[in-house]
């Protein structure tokens, strides 16, 4: 088993957002393991998590293997990280 496939990403997401489910099929159409969070209704946590991250846009996506925790950016972030994999 590669180390990817060891591998969860969390995605924070939008019900409207594009690229959000842009970011969840790519993760799916690798055969990757992800969690997500649908944060349509709950902005003010969305707002606080943009805050801490300096983070404006969705989706918000983060890769943990084992206890690491990495913050991986949007969809553009995800893109170049699986292609170079």
């Amino acid at each position: 088993m590669s180390e990817q496939k060891k591998d969860t990403f969390f995605v924070y997401t939008k019900k409207d957002c594009g690229f959000c489910h842009r970011a969840i099929k790519l993760i799916k159409d690798k055969g990757l393991h992800h969690i997500h969070m649908d944060m349509t209704e709950n902005e003010e946590l969305l707002k606080k998590i943009q805050e801490e991250l300096n983070w404006k846009t969705v989706p918000i996506i983060f890769k943990f293997s084992y206890r690491d925790q990495v913050f991986i950016g949007g969809f553009t972030d995800l893109c170049d990280l699986l292609e170079t994999k």
